[in-house]
């Protein structure tokens, strides 16, 4: 029969070396998990084809842009109606998965037209561009290990491209959960690569989240769980919290009523930091579902209606308000 001390020490350090293996795997692999540019399967692979842009009544163009020698990103350009040098930009910075593909739906919502090509609304929206870039180990993009200062450079890279394809056209960064992050960093100024926003008019953050460490604190819950305490272990920080304060331009925080993965908080929290902020509650909307709800095209075409109209006469603006 094992004696009292094997019992203790099986009871004790079992669960214990599990939970250091674990650990050391989460912390090992955490990129795996937060750039998950494979999913879903066959994201890295689905190309642009005419059934794309007869199904989304948009023109589509892919475009690519050089982030450094052998390093490419691609990405789409999708517009409706007629268009001029200075029709606005919006430049869509996705999630932690997919591929701009994979927005199809969401960017023929918010340029108002029907899967037939069919002008389903009569808002200012039909007349702006859509401009989303896959960072680089997402859908064509050239393959590299993602990091925080590389998808920074990717992004930097692709905003260039599209101000020297658009130089007069003012520019809406739209950032989702991930691509929130980023673009707050970029417009904080914190990409490395100079002053990129300086044809930045607006931003808009839908379901962003206050940094990676924490979503792990949100995600574990509570410190009496073991991994909770893995959060000063991440590598990628993308702390748009504490860049959000260098945000000098009129910013839309858009949250989902009914989030399943940000808490509404770090929303919240994010409004309250940046300078000139104002925040909308989307009822009944989930983390990537929020474009289908009927209030989000009208709140977001009239922020960029409203912003490209005023942001040159009125620069300094302050805005913060909740609704």
């Amino acid at each position: 029969m094992p004696s009292l001390t094997t019992l203790f020490t099986t009871a004790i350090g079992l669960p214990a070396a599990l939970w250091t293996f674990k650990s050391a795997m989460l912390v090992a692999f955490q990129r795996r998990i937060i750039y998950m540019g494979y999913s879903p399967v066959g994201a890295r692979t689905e190309e642009l084809a005419r059934a794309d842009e007869l199904k989304s009544g948009m023109r589509i163009t892919k475009i690519s842009a050089e982030v450094a020698r052998g390093v490419r990103v691609d990405g789409l350009e999708a517009a409706s109606g007629a268009h001029s040098p200075q029709t606005p930009i919006l430049f869509y910075l996705q999630g932690n998965a997919g591929n701009p593909l994979s927005r199809l739906p969401l960017f023929a919502r918010i340029l108002g037209v029907s899967s037939k090509g069919s002008q389903i609304s009569k808002s200012s929206s039909s007349s702006m561009r859509i401009i989303a870039f896959a960072p680089s180990s997402y859908w064509t993009s050239t393959r590299r290990a993602p990091t925080q200062p590389r998808l920074l450079e990717d992004y930097a890279a692709a905003l260039r491209r599209t101000h020297q394809l658009y130089p007069h056209a003012p520019i809406i960064l739209y950032g989702h959960s991930l691509g929130g992050s980023i673009a707050t960093l970029l417009c904080a100024g914190r990409s490395g690569s100079g002053d990129l926003c300086s044809g930045v008019h607006a931003l808009i953050l839908e379901n962003a989240f206050e940094s990676i460490p924490a979503m792990v604190k949100a995600y574990f819950v509570s410190p009496k769980v073991p991994y909770y305490h893995l959060h000063p272990l991440v590598f990628d920080k993308w702390d748009a919290l504490g860049a959000a304060k260098d945000v000098q331009v009129p910013t839309m925080v858009l949250v989902s009523g009914d989030d399943e993965l940000v808490p509404r908080e770090h929303g919240l929290a994010l409004h309250n930091a940046l300078p000139r902020s104002r925040m909308h509650v989307i009822p009944g909307a989930l983390h990537e579902n929020a474009y289908s709800k009927p209030s989000w095209p009208r709140i977001v075409t009239a922020f960029v209606s409203e912003c490209v109209k005023c942001q040159s006469d009125n620069p300094n603006t302050q805005q913060n308000h909740h609704t």
